[in-house]
């Protein structure tokens, strides 16, 4: 058998080894690169109940737990003519720490404040610190002489807007408080009757907390309704009103909104709570639910993507040119199929590590990160429904093949370096570069359901970090794979292999299919 037609298109062999290992020399840089690492115990400063003749000051500290030096890029304030932030060095070295100092004149402030810091770093992982400052300012004797005429001028309406609901932030001196989403129409209705009742009961003082505006509302959400009993699966859900001793959450009567207000306790327990310990515990419940929730899906995904058809006919088609080679035992055809594996993993691990080091520096631009969620939701979505299409038009017979797999030229071109492996000066170890490069090949088919799981891997910090959920993933694609190596290792015939792939191309796409729905709906609740 002529052995030199299998070793084709050098010229292009060279330029995917180049590739390969530009791919591997950026990700390998990108995870041996020492990197600053920044900690703050405290983000938040609420200096409570404060006269406008005061000079507040208050020192949050910033440690640099990282191998590298963390540089200050920049200090931003909410308001430059309000209050004065500076850091206490620019550049922290390893192991140390630095303090940034506020100082807020309260003499222009009068009422609710809610102050924020925003601090750029070197941090790869958290570029952008945010520092809230807020409390209430009372006007001084001077201040309340003076101004007593004009307060007389006010209209009905100003007046109304003065002693309307009370600020998010100021939440611990209301007896009520709502908790809605901006995009939820039944939000707005319950929000009317409410507001219908308030004239009634104007000793009542109403917090209204959007639960999408900031992480902490929605702790405060998760830490009102535990405290209150509510049953897990509706601890988030909006509209919620709750009082000290009674909770109403979703689709909520006339009736019930009106004994809300008639049983309202004057002191309810989120008055007196430690507040930090119970937003902490909800904080962890929260990050619970979703990351139970990423893992799950993730491990789907991975599934999935390792019997899909693209990645199937690869693995089999390995496998059968390792069959008709003349003088391969069986132990030869495991081992070269393991090593190839080996490389599949190597060249997608590598590559989402390198993905995630990219998204980690979107972080400073919460609005980009933020739409960049919507878009890989969106498309998921999108390639949901066409892998649905292919499921049900396909027919194992060949009369209609599947439409959004592989490009015809990206098969043929792993097929031919596939052909590699049947050379006779072929060398075991090469198996795990050729699973490299086949697996770039492939890449453009597995990368459908690749991608959105990277984007929700990258929003992970709890108690599975991204590098470990990076490797839960890779491991359930590889799993597939390594069933068909086996079987084939112990002796099941090729041709086997394919006649099942094809009976079975249906529901392998279908699951492919639920898979990308799943992550879609799980980046668009996660970005929400």
């Amino acid at each position: 058998m002529p052995t030199t037609t299998y070793i084709t298109n050098q010229p292009l062999l060279r330029q995917l080894l180049i590739i390969s290992a530009g791919i591997t020399l950026f990700t390998g840089t990108a995870f041996c690169r020492a990197a600053p690492q920044t900690a703050c115990k405290q983000t938040a400063w609420d200096f409570g109940r404060q006269s406008s003749d005061t000079t507040l000051r208050h020192s949050f500290t910033l440690h640099n737990r990282g191998e590298a030096p963390l540089k200050i890029k920049s200090v931003n304030l909410s308001c430059k003519s309000c209050f004065s932030a500076d850091m206490t060095r620019r550049n922290i070295p390893p192991k140390e720490s630095a303090k940034l100092k506020i100082t807020f004149d309260l003499k222009k402030s009068t009422g609710k404040q809610h102050k924020t810091v925003l601090v750029k770093t070197n941090d790869p992982k958290r570029p952008l610190l945010t520092f809230r400052i807020y409390g209430k300012v009372a006007a001084s004797d001077d201040k309340k002489k003076n101004s007593t005429h004009g307060d007389n001028n006010k209209t009905a309406d100003e007046e109304n807007k003065d002693s309307d609901d009370a600020d998010e932030d100021d939440y611990q001196n209301a007896q009520l408080l709502v908790f809605t989403d901006p995009g939820c129409d039944l939000c707005e209705d319950v929000q009317y009757r409410i507001k219908e009742l308030e004239n009634k009961h104007p000793e009542i003082n109403k917090a209204n907390i959007d639960v999408n505006s900031s992480s902490r509302n929605r702790f405060l959400q998760m830490a009102v309704s535990s405290q209150l009993n509510v049953a897990p699966e509706h601890r988030l859900t909006t509209p919620m009103a709750a009082t000290g001793d009674m909770i109403l959450y979703g689709d909520i009567s006339d009736e019930a909104i009106t004994e809300l207000f008639e049983n309202t306790p004057a002191n309810p327990f989120w008055q007196s709570w430690n507040e930090k310990k119970h937003l902490a515990e909800a904080e962890k419940q929260v990050r619970s639910v979703t990351e139970d929730l990423s893992i799950a899906v993730l491990v789907l995904a991975g599934m999935a993507d390792g019997i899909n058809p693209c990645a199937f006919a690869v693995i089999v088609f390995l496998i059968t040119c390792l069959a008709v080679s003349q003088g391969r035992s069986r132990r030869y055809t495991l081992a070269c199929g393991l090593l190839f594996c080996l490389g599949v993993f190597f060249f997608y691990y590598l590559l989402g590590f390198g993905f995630l080091h990219a998204l980690s520096f979107m972080k400073q631009w919460q609005s980009a990160e933020r739409s960049l969620m919507y878009g890989g939701a969106a498309l998921s979505l999108l390639f949901g429904s066409l892998a649905f299409m292919d499921a049900f038009s396909y027919s194992p017979h060949g009369s209609r093949p599947m439409k959004f797999g592989m490009p015809k030229s990206l098969r043929m071109l792993s097929h031919r370096l596939i052909r590699i492996i049947r050379s006779p000066g072929f060398l075991l170890p090469g198996a795990i570069g050729l699973g490299f490069l086949v697996s770039g090949v492939e890449a453009v088919c597995t990368g459908q359901i690749y991608l959105p799981a990277l984007l929700i891997i990258n929003q992970q910090s709890g108690r599975v970090g991204p590098a470990l959920l990076l490797l839960l993933y890779n491991v359930c694609f590889l799993l597939p794979m390594l069933a068909i190596v086996f079987a084939a290792g112990f002796g099941l015939n090729s041709q086997r292999l394919v006649n099942w792939g094809k009976r079975h191309a249906a529901g392998a796409r279908l699951l492919g299919g639920c898979a990308l729905i799943g992550l879609g709906f799980l980046l668009f609740i996660m970005a929400a």
